[in-house]
C-alpha cells in the first residue's frame, strides 16, 4: 500500500472549516466574552463553556447537538481557532522521519514548534481502531498548548475520499512538563509500542496506535525531532496523479529524517 508523504494532503481544517472567516468572527467573539467573564479561552473546559462557542456549534450542527458531539466538535473548534491564531502551522512528517522517531528517542528537548498546529503523518502508516469498529488510518493530530503548561492533542482518523468528514480520538490534556518522560516511555505492557497486528502489517511496516500514551509519546518525539530538524517549506503539486490523495492548498513544512 502506498505511503504518501511527498506533499500535504487536504487537512481536516480545510474540510471542517471551508470558510475560515467564520473562525475569525468566532475568535473576536471568544476574546470579548472571555475578557468580560474573566475566563481563560486557552483552557479547554473554559472555552467549551463560552456562550459564543455554544452558539457557533449550534449554528453548525443545530440546537439539539448531543453532549458527546458538543465535546467532540467543540474540541475541534478549540484547536482550529488556536491554530489559526498562530498562522495555522502544518507539519508533514516524512515516512523516513516517522520511522526514525518510532525507533529512536531524539536527543533534543520536546519543545513544540508553535503554540498550536497540525501534524500530518504519512498516509496509511499509522492505524487505530475503536473496539468493535474496523481499523482506520490516522491522518495526523492537532495540538494546542494551554497557558504554556498543558498539552491538548486531537488525533484525526478516517480521512477518506469515499466518506464525508472524519473521526477524532479523545485524548485528555496532559502536563507539557512531562513530555521529556514520554520520549523514553514504554507504553505497552505486552508487546512493542506501535506494533501492529493488521494482516500484512509486517510487509509494509505499518504501525498501530492503541493508547493515549502512544499518542503522547509520538507527539513528544515529533516535537524533539522538529526542534533538531525544523523542516523545509513544501509545495502542492501542480498535477496530481490518478489515485493520489487530494493536496492541501495551505502552506506546510515537510519534516524529514
Amino acid at each position: 500500500m502506498p505511503l504518501h508523504d511527498e506533499y500535504a494532503r487536504v487537512t481536516p481544517y480545510e474540510i471542517a472549516f471551508p470558510d475560515p472567516t467564520r473562525l475569525d468572527a468566532l475568535a473576536a467573539a471568544v476574546d470579548e466574552e472571555a475578557s468580560r467573564r474573566a475566563l481563560d479561552a486557552h483552557d479547554l473546559d473554559g472555552f467549551l463553556g463560552l456562550t459564543a462557542v455554544g452558539d457557533f456549534l449550534a449554528e453548525l450542527h443545530g440546537d439539539e447537538i448531543p453532549r458527546v458531539a458538543l465535546l467532540e466538535h467543540g474540541t475541534l473548534v478549540f484547536h482550529a481557532l488556536h491554530s489559526r491564531g498562530v498562522g495555522t502551522p502544518i507539519f508533514l512528517l516524512s515516512t523516513r522521519a516517522a520511522r526514525h522517531i518510532v525507533d529512536n528517542a531524539p536527543r533534543e528537548a520536546p519543545e513544540p514548534p508553535a503554540h498550536a498546529g497540525y501534524l500530518q503523518l504519512p498516509q496509511h502508516l499509522f492505524w487505530t481502531s475503536v473496539e468493535g469498529s474496523a481499523p482506520e488510518s490516522v491522518d495526523g493530530a492537532f495540538w494546542t498548548v494551554a497557558a504554556g503548561e498543558r498539552l491538548h492533542v486531537l488525533p484525526v482518523t478516517g480521512m477518506r475520499p469515499d466518506r464525508p468528514g472524519f473521526g477524532t480520538l479523545a485524548v485528555p490534556g496532559a502536563p507539557l512538563a512531562h513530555a521529556a518522560d514520554w520520549l523514553h516511555a514504554t507504553v505497552r505492557e505486552d508487546g512493542t509500542d506501535y506494533e501492529s497486528d493488521l494482516p500484512g502489517a509486517e510487509l509494509d511496516r505499518l504501525y498501530a496506535i492503541r493508547s493515549v500514551g502512544e499518542i503522547l509519546k509520538l507527539m513528544a518525539r515529533f516535537f524533539a525531532h522538529v526542534a533538531e530538524r525544523p523542516g523545509t517549506p513544501g509545495r502542492a503539486p501542480e498535477v496530481v496523479a490518478a489515485g493520489a490523495p487530494r493536496p492541501s492548498v495551505m502552506p506546510f513544512m515537510r519534516v524529514d529524517g
